[in-house]
C-alpha cells in the first residue's frame, strides 16, 4: 500500500484518523507468494496481540458503528441485483439434456457453483444425474492411473506389528467386556425415534413395536441360550439363536409366544412346511406344551395365549 499524502501516526505508532491509502495490486503481485504469506501472518498476529492486550477494541454489538441501523430499500435492491447471476436457463437446460454436459462443467462455463445450475434444473422438473452417468464408457489414461496410485500409496502395506506391540494390544483387550447394564444402555440409546435412520417405524413391518433386540435377548436368556428343539448351546454356534413366534403371528411379540431356536431347527424344521396347516398346527402345540411345562405358561385348547394379570 502507498499513501497519497504524508503518513501520520500517533504516539503508539498507529495510523491516525484521516490517513488515506491507495492499493497498488495484491500482496502476491507486489511481494511474491512466499513473502506475502509471511506478511499476512504477521498482520494476523499483530491484530490478535492487539485484542489480547486491549489495545485494539473489537467492534461488537453496541460498540459497532452500524449497530441498530438498517439498510434502505434502495441499497438492498442494489445488493440483491449485484448478487444475481445472469444465467441463460434455456442454454443450461439444452446443454444438460441434449448435449449431455454435466452440471460441474456447465458451472465452470458460467463461472459459478453447481448449486444455481442444479436449482434451475429442479425448477424445470429435470432429474439430476450422478457423475457415474456422465463417466459411463470413459476410461482413465495410464498417466492418471499412475498419479492416483501414487496418491493412494499405503505407507504401512506389508508391515507387521512387533511381538512386543502385539502383546500390549492383547493385554489392553483382555477382559475388556461391557457389563449387562452397559449393553442394555447401548441397545436402548438408538432405538426408535432416537435413531438417525428412523422412518416412522416402517422397518418393524410386519412385526409389532415389541420386536426389539431387548425382547429377543430376554427370550434367549430365559431359555439359557439353548435351542429348545435340539438342545445345542449358543457357544457352539457362529451366530445368535433365532427367536421364533410360536403361533406365526409376528404382531404378537410376547415371552409366551417366543422361543429360542438354532438356524437349522428354525428354518429346516419349523418353517419347512408352512403351507401345510396341519403340520403348522402340530408344531404350535408341541412348542406351547414345552413352554407350559418349563415356565408354567397357560394356553387354551385352540392354541390361544392365556395371560394372568396381576391385581
Amino acid at each position: 500500500m502507498e499513501q497519497e499524502n504524508k503518513i501520520i501516526r500517533d504516539e503508539k505508532g498507529r495510523f491516525t484518523k484521516g490517513t488515506r491509502f491507495v492499493i497498488r495490486g495484491s500482496f502476491e503481485e507486489r511481494f511474491g507468494k512466499e513473502k506475502s504469506v509471511l506478511i499476512r501472518k504477521k498482520m494476523s498476529d499483530t491484530t490478535k496481540k492487539g485484542y489480547d492486550e486491549g489495545i485494539t477494541k473489537k467492534l461488537v454489538g453496541e460498540d459497532h458503528p452500524m449497530y441498530g441501523t438498517q439498510r434502505s430499500e434502495k441499497v438492498r435492491k442494489k445488493i440483491s441485483e449485484g448478487n444475481k447471476l445472469n444465467l441463460d436457463e434455456k442454454k443450461i437446460i439444452e446443454m444438460y439434456t441434449k448435449e449431455n454436459i454435466s452440471s460441474t462443467k456447465i458451472a465452470k462455463k458460467f463461472t459459478c457453483s453447481t448449486k444455481p445450475i442444479c436449482r434451475i434444473l429442479r425448477e424445470n422438473n429435470i432429474k439430476i444425474k450422478g457423475a457415474s452417468y456422465f463417466n459411463k464408457g470413459k476410461h482413465l489414461s495410464e498417466g492418471t492411473r499412475k498419479k492416483m496410485s501414487e496418491n493412494n500409496a499405503r505407507p504401512f502395506e506389508g508391515q507387521h506389528h512387533t511381538e512386543e506391540t502385539r502383546k500390549k494390544l492383547c493385554e489392553l483387550q483382555t477382559g475388556n467386556h461391557p457389563t449387562e447394564e452397559t449393553i442394555e444402555k447401548m441397545s436402548t440409546a438408538k432405538i426408535g425415534e432416537k435413531n438417525v435412520m428412523w422412518q416412522g417405524g416402517i422397518s418393524k413391518e410386519p412385526y409389532d413395536q415389541n420386536w426389539t433386540p431387548k425382547f429377543r435377548r430376554a427370550v434367549r436368556k430365559r431359555d439359557n441360550q439353548v435351542c429348545m428343539l435340539c438342545g445345542i448351546h449358543r457357544e457352539k454356534l457362529n451366530r445368535a439363536l433365532s427367536v421364533h413366534h410360536i403361533n406365526h403371528d409376528k404382531k404378537m411379540s410376547l415371552l409366551q409366544n417366543g422361543i429360542s431356536l438354532c438356524s437349522p431347527c428354525h428354518n429346516g424344521i419349523v418353517h419347512k412346511d408352512d403351507k401345510n396347516e396341519e403340520e403348522k398346527e402340530n408344531w404350535i402345540k408341541l412348542l406351547q406344551r414345552k413352554l407350559a411345562k418349563l415356565y408354567s405358561y397357560q394356553y387354551s385348547e385352540i392354541n390361544e395365549i392365556i395371560l394372568e394379570l396381576n391385581k
